[in-house]
C-alpha cells in the first residue's frame, strides 16, 4: 500500500492522513567515529529530538544530514552518492556538480 497524502506534522512527529497506514520514518544514528569527526571537521553539529532522531544540523543554510545504521545517508543533494563528496563540495562555495 502506497500512500499519496502528503503527512502532516503534529507534535513534533509525522503523521500520515491516509486511514489504515502508518507512515514510520527511518531513524537516524549519530554515525561512527569516522563519520562524527567528518562532519565536525566540516562544521555540522550533531543533534536529537525528543523522538530519539539523531541528525546533523550543517553551517549556514546547509539544512540537515541524517546518518543511517546501513551505512547510508540523506539530506544532501542528489548529485552526490559520497558524504564526504558532499561535505566537500559544501564548503567548497562551488556551483552545484552536474551529474
Amino acid at each position: 500500500m502506497v500512500c499519496s497524502v502528503a503527512p502532516d506534522y503534529q507534535d513534533g512527529r509525522f503523521v500520515c492522513l491516509c486511514p489504515k497506514f502508518r507512515w514510520k520514518p527511518k531513524k537516524g544514528y549519530e554515525g561512527t567515529a569516522e563519520d562524527r569527526e567528518m562532519l565536525e571537521r566540516h562544521g555540522w553539529r550533531q543533534a536529537s529530538d525528543t523522538g530519539g532522531f539523531v541528525y546533523w544540523v550543517g553551517p549556514g543554510r546547509a539544512g540537515i544530514v541524517n546518518l543511517y545504521e546501513d551505512g547510508t545517508w540523506s539530506g544532501g543533494p542528489v548529485v552526490f552518492d559520497d558524504l564526504e563528496d558532499y561535505l566537500d563540495w559544501y564548503t567548497s562555495g562551488q556551483p552545484l556538480p552536474q551529474r
